[in-house]
């Protein structure tokens, strides 16, 4: 065989397998390009959103949008980017102070009744018994001068007048007690006494049951020089007219 003939038969399956490998190459280096421009952000989109990891939180992500998307538009997700729901309208702010319920209950009775006008019923001697309404009958008994104590805010302690207050429920139904109140005026002019803590002193119970009595212990702070003239105020409810007993009491050493 002459060489001539050798060479022309062997170019022709060297060309073939050098053009394959150049295909396959191009094809490789195509498919790289198309995914390198799929997954590269579309900034100049007006619309465009990105996820951003705030630098001091944990796994918190913050949202930036370019522009905000209407109600009716639906942003496309391309590979590799974070779907973002449509922005909902905000929670209306109120204009002014939103109205507070009212409590169900007044923690401060006392200020309430004294803006209720009572009357208060004729005085009685402090010794008596006085039907502050049908079936409800109350006394005041036990009084003696003792030395104050003062354990409360604003309480001074010195000489005082201790006296126990008694109801009788006479009614077959149990009776409140959570509007009753005591107040003591003394001297001349029935200046108002300011309460102690002590010694002694204790409350009314919240109710009293049918055909039964309870007491309370109450303390004031009333001068030997006023004691002459003492008023004790007995409020039982709103709704009825004030107690009121008068009378001279125990003075210190007495």
């Amino acid at each position: 065989m002459r060489s001539g003939d050798t060479q022309s038969s062997d170019s022709p399956t060297r060309f073939t397998r050098a053009t394959k490998v150049g295909m396959l190459l191009a094809a490789a280096v195509l498919v790289s390009a198309g995914l390198a421009v799929s997954l590269t952000p579309q900034a100049t989109d007006p619309g465009a959103t990105s996820a951003l990891t705030s630098p001091g939180s944990q796994g918190a992500t913050t949202t930036q949008t370019s522009g905000p998307p209407t109600p009716t538009e639906s942003a496309s997700v391309g590979p590799g980017e974070v779907p973002v729901p449509t922005p909902t309208a905000p929670l209306a702010t109120p204009s002014g102070d939103a109205a507070v319920p009212p409590a169900s209950g007044d923690p401060n009775e006392e200020v309430r009744q004294a803006n209720v006008e009572q009357p208060v019923a004729p005085p009685v001697a402090i010794s008596e018994n006085v039907v502050v309404v049908e079936g409800v009958e109350v006394k005041i008994v036990e009084i003696e001068a003792v030395q104050g104590e003062a354990r409360g805010v604003g309480e001074v302690a010195g000489p005082a007048v201790r006296f126990k207050v008694v109801i009788t429920n006479r009614t077959d139904k149990p009776i409140s007690t959570d509007q009753a109140l005591v107040n003591v005026n003394a001297g001349p002019e029935k200046a108002p006494t300011s309460p102690l803590s002590g010694p002694g002193a204790t409350t009314l119970p919240a109710t009293i049951d049918p055909a039964t009595t309870a007491s309370a212990v109450y303390v004031y702070s009333i001068p030997d020089e006023q004691r002459q003239n003492v008023q004790i105020l007995f409020n039982f409810r709103v709704d009825v007219p004030i107690a009121s007993f008068e009378g001279p009491v125990p003075k210190t050493g007495e």
